[in-house]
């Protein structure tokens, strides 16, 4: 535990210098030109084709008919935008993973190394590809994990755990495969990340 908050204070630190505060805003500024320009583009298609497709589903319009006598007329819309951001979502995360491995963790994982770390040997267990390759299969681990629980996102105590949970595993993956991949070699990383999972 004390190794735990021995590594949060010193990444607190590092979080509040210059040099790291412009690394992470070319990711999140790319991220959200390209969200900005998506909704311009495609938000609107979506919205109609989403609509579209409700209306072939009878009890839904039954259901949305039945709203609408008691004032409710918007619903159709509001569904059509929920279900947009459900199926965006994954892929603004690993949008934002992406950029932040491909942008962020090399500078950073360099620039503690340099401090902390200097005769640490890099053993190049892992490559760009490779952690391409990695992302693309923890993501549709974590879209399978979704759609299975998907159900239990609708009860309360649920819908506030579920969440952090499945993005977080899909963060943590993320980050220790990057961090692991110039450092380790295979087997280290493979070791590592086994031993270390909870």
């Amino acid at each position: 535990m004390l190794k735990i908050l021995d590594a949060f204070w010193r990444a607190f630190a590092y979080a509040l210098t210059p040099r790291v505060w412009v690394l992470t805003l070319i990711p999140l500024v790319i991220l959200v030109v390209l969200v900005m320009t998506g909704a311009y583009f495609f938000l609107d298609p979506a919205q109609a084709w989403v609509s579209e497709a409700l209306e072939t589903w009878p009890w839904l319009q039954a259901g949305f008919s039945w709203l609408a006598r008691l004032g409710f007329m918007a619903w159709q819309s509001v569904l059509a935008t929920l279900i947009i951001a459900f199926v965006a979502t994954p892929v603004l995360v690993v949008l934002s993973l992406l950029s932040v491995s491909l942008l962020l963790s090399t500078p950073l994982l360099d620039g503690v190394a340099r401090r902390r770390f200097p005769n640490l040997q890099r053993l190049r267990g892992g490559s760009l590809v490779g952690s391409v390759w990695f992302l693309i299969q923890s993501t549709l681990i974590t879209v399978l994990v979704l759609l299975i629980t998907l159900p239990l996102w609708w009860i309360p105590p649920f819908m506030f755990v579920l969440p952090p949970l499945v993005w977080g595993w899909l963060t943590y993956r993320v980050m220790v495969f990057d961090v692991l991949a110039d450092f380790a070699s295979v087997q280290e990383r493979q070791t590592l990340m086994a031993r270390h999972r909870m």
